[in-house]
């Protein structure tokens, strides 16, 4: 008997527990493809300093072969405009009503949470490589189709939680944005690239994307992005291989025609008997 036994005996019943919701293939990246699944959402944070807050949005496959399994998106919403706008916009696509306050945004993430309401989500994986050095693959995940549900009215705020903490206002005469930097931004925030900044702009973006050797399937990309890339940086989009063309046809040399039958030979000419004269 091990020295072990015993002690992992006595983890039994923790272990029966921990394992009820355990789900074989849990811990690999959901294939490609297209899913009913329940959406929750919770605040937390980036791991690289300076850390900023970010909303995970938890997937789980609601049914079919991967019924169980799970993906995670996560939307960066401090210090940077594109992805509060894209937080904004999945609430408001799932029935609820953006909070005025910022400060209420967890209690509006709870409540999606509870309700864990059924969508449609489309998953693609995109390369990248870390500072590292090192391949990575990364899953990405794009809400295509909200399923219906008739979700209760935004809770009130929670008294205890302090409202001081307001969403920032807009600034007065704000400049218009550089439509390919704010569409290659949203681009990059919903593939979770974390080093490409709000404050970059499109040349710097591309740039950073060019030195992580970032690059994005053609076959993952709707048509505005398509164009965008086209347009800005068509280096960074990885194109299905071209077909290659057929063989030229073999040149033949064309059959003689075939020779013509001889002639038979004409028959010999009948010899005349000699004339018979009569002797004088």
């Amino acid at each position: 008997m091990s020295t072990f036994t015993e002690r992992l005996a006595r983890l039994q019943a923790a272990v029966n527990e921990q394992m009820e919701d355990y789900v074989p293939g849990g811990f690999t990246l959901l294939p490609p493809g297209e899913y009913e699944a329940h959406v929750q959402a919770s605040l937390g944070e980036t791991k690289n300093d300076p850390q900023r807050l970010l909303v995970a949005w938890v997937f789980t496959v609601a049914e079919g072969e991967k019924q169980g399994r799970k993906i995670t998106d996560r939307t960066i919403i401090e210090d940077n405009k594109v992805g509060l706008q894209i937080c904004r916009g999945r609430i408001e696509d799932l029935g609820r009503e953006w909070p005025e306050k910022i400060a209420y945004l967890e209690n509006v993430l709870r409540d999606i949470s509870a309700d864990a309401p059924l969508v449609k989500i489309r998953v693609t994986h995109e390369n990248s490589t870390g500072k590292d050095g090192k391949a990575y693959v990364n899953g990405r995940v794009r809400i295509i189709d909200v399923g219906s549900s008739t979700p209760e009215a935004t809770p009130e705020a929670d008294a205890n939680v302090d409202t001081s903490t307001a969403a920032p206002e807009n600034v007065e005469g704000d400049p218009v944005g550089d439509p390919v930097r704010d569409g290659l931004l949203t681009l990059c925030n919903s593939y979770q690239l974390d080093y490409v900044k709000d404050d970059m702009d499109a040349e710097a973006i591309i740039t950073a994307l060019t030195d992580n050797g970032a690059s994005f399937r053609q076959e993952d990309l709707n048509a505005e992005e398509l164009e965008l890339l086209d347009n800005a940086a068509p280096d960074l989009v990885e194109r299905p291989a071209a077909p290659e063309p057929p063989a030229p046809p073999k040149r033949t040399m064309a059959a003689k025609p075939a020779a013509k039958p001889a002639a038979p030979p004409k028959p010999a000419a009948k010899k005349e008997p000699p004339k018979r004269t009569a002797r004088r």
